[in-house]
This record gives C-alpha cells, sequence and structure tokens, in this order.
C-alpha cells in the first residue's frame, strides 16, 4: 500500500492513483446518503463525495464514532418514521481533518 500510518505521508499523486485503481473495481460499495452526497467503500478507503469536494479517510488509520441521532415521524422516502445517524470518522493519522456521515436508518 502506498499510504499507512507507519510510515510518513506520501505525496496526492500516490494517494490519488491508489484510490482510483480500488474505484474502478467491481466490488466497493456505493450509496446517496442526499440528493448531492454520495458515499463509496472500497478496500481500503472510505470517500465522501460531494459536488465540489471530496473528503476520504484510510479504513485502516480511522474509527467511526456514532456522534448522535435523531428521529423523525416523517420519512423522506415514504410512510412511517425514519432515523438519522451522524456518523464522525476520524484519523488516527496526526494532522488530519475528520469528517461526518449522516446516514437514514429506516
Amino acid at each position: 500500500s502506498a499510504f499507512s500510518s507507519q510510515s510518513n505521508p506520501p505525496s496526492w499523486v500516490l494517494v490519488a492513483a491508489e484510490i482510483n485503481i480500488e474505484f474502478r473495481r467491481i466490488d466497493k460499495f456505493c450509496v446517496e446518503t442526499n440528493s448531492v452526497v454520495r458515499l463509496i467503500a472500497t478496500d481500503n478507503w472510505l470517500l465522501k463525495v460531494m459536488p465540489y469536494n471530496i473528503e476520504f479517510a484510510r479504513q485502516d488509520d480511522s474509527t467511526l464514532i456514532l456522534s448522535s441521532c435523531d428521529n423523525h415521524s416523517m420519512s423522506p422516502s415514504g410512510p412511517g418514521g425514519a432515523q438519522f445517524l451522524n456518523i464522525e470518522v476520524k484519523s488516527f493519522v496526526p494532522n488530519t481533518r475528520s469528517f461526518n456521515i449522516r446516514w437514514v436508518s429506516s
């Protein structure tokens, strides 16, 4: 792997190449969390793709933390209620920003 927590962070070109290789594989998980945000999980990476930004974290170097959840009596996908989970993706790598995922649980 071109990127691990044991070595110095590589240039963005190496990271982009590794993500590109994994993204092209058929065995990735893709889901739209809302109309403009897509969450993609590859073998080693977690990507949050937005119209003008991409946030990503290496799975081996990160943890997912359920920061909050809220319940709503109406669901955007149909009758009944929905629960929204707010998940923080936090990296163990120093000087790396964490990011949040908002997931609908029905």
